[in-house]
């Protein structure tokens, strides 16, 4: 993993840099398992359903260039979404 934040996070703490990034992955699933127990009624969902609805056409993720660390890998894959020639195989995490 090669991200100037997520490697001195993990200097600072011993740790490698994919432990930093699952330990955080798994404090947003520990924070938001509660959500698991969540049981919504018909009203509510019909709500969420009129404000969420489902797209009509195909619609291309956003992509955001800003605030995530992105350099240049991160614009690539940007450009491949926004182009359609996104080619996962090759692309390191």
């Amino acid at each position: 993993m090669r991200n100037d934040i997520l490697s001195g996070i993990a200097s600072d703490l011993g740790l490698s840099p994919a432990q930093v990034a699952l330990a955080w992955t798994l404090s947003h699933v520990r924070e938001n398992r509660a959500a698991a127990d969540v049981v919504l009624d018909e009203s509510v969902l019909g709500r969420l359903d009129a404000a969420f609805s489902a797209p009509r056409a195909r619609v291309a993720l956003e992509c955001s260039k800003a605030g995530h660390g992105a350099h240049d890998r991160s614009a690539n894959i940007c450009a491949g979404i926004d182009s359609g020639t996104l080619d996962l195989s090759a692309t390191a995490i």
